[in-house]
């Protein structure tokens, strides 16, 4: 009989203050820091990815110095240890390709090799494309993440799209950066971007393409927190002067 009492005393006791045996007590788990930080954004033409040039008995010359679009990620290490990355997890949410101002019958020989590879034809959007990767960041230090995207195979028309990046390291420790708007080249010589400029040879064979180019890009930049390639700014302002 003494102790039943002890026992229903106990009892009621955790129950009025509210408390639980510490056997069934929830445990607090401390959520995972990350140990880097995104200072920086950008997206930009690489011109020294690899690739290749398909040869007249269908094998591939390794090749050098191709151009493409590339999103550039600056991160800095928040300890006083090195931090690995070990994976690139890009979740594309726009993918397409630039409106045809000429013919696109063009030579498609060659080919540049990409981090991130879109599949060919439209896919729907939003998709994700993960790339493993192994790149230091040193204790208190800084570092340039820098990832190129474009078409799985070559294309005329420039591919463009909007991408968010979540970089992981340290056993499973993530960071996200993002949006940012790309524009890669295309292998169109009377369509294409260079040094920052357009060159965007006339006549037009399809004046159309003028509007749609302009709506695409306003549609990315009304993107909350997008980071548009500077290419994609100078588009604008490229096609623009052609409807003058």
């Amino acid at each position: 009989m003494r102790r039943r009492l002890f026992a229903y005393t106990l009892a009621s006791a955790l129950a009025l203050t509210g408390c639980t045996p510490p056997e069934t007590r929830p445990v607090s788990v401390p959520s995972a820091v990350a140990h880097l930080e995104v200072l920086a954004v950008a997206g930009g033409i690489g011109t020294d990815l690899p690739g290749w040039e398909l040869r007249p008995d269908g094998t591939r010359k390794p090749l050098t110095g191709l151009r493409g679009a590339v999103a550039e990620v600056t991160v800095r290490n928040l300890t006083s240890n090195t931090a690995l990355i070990t994976r690139a997890v890009v979740t594309v949410r726009e993918s397409r390709l630039l409106p045809a101002c000429h013919a696109t019958d063009v030579d498609l020989s060659v080919g540049a090799i990409h981090d991130v590879e879109i599949p060919d034809g439209s896919s729907p959007v939003p998709f994700t494309v993960t790339h493993e990767r192994r790149q230091d960041v040193p204790g208190g230090g800084q570092a340039k993440v820098r990832l190129s995207v474009g078409s799985r195979t070559p294309t005329a028309l420039p591919w463009t799209g909007v991408v968010d990046i979540v970089l992981e390291h340290d056993n499973g420790l993530k960071v996200q950066a993002g949006p940012v708007a790309l524009v890669g080249t295309g292998s169109n010589p009377l369509f294409y971007p260079d040094g920052g400029k357009w060159v965007i040879q006339q006549p037009l064979s399809d004046r159309s393409c003028v509007a749609k180019i302009r709506a695409m890009v306003a549609e990315f930049a009304a993107i909350p927190g997008v980071t548009l390639a500077a290419e994609l700014r100078e588009l604008e302002t490229a096609v623009l002067a052609l409807d003058r």
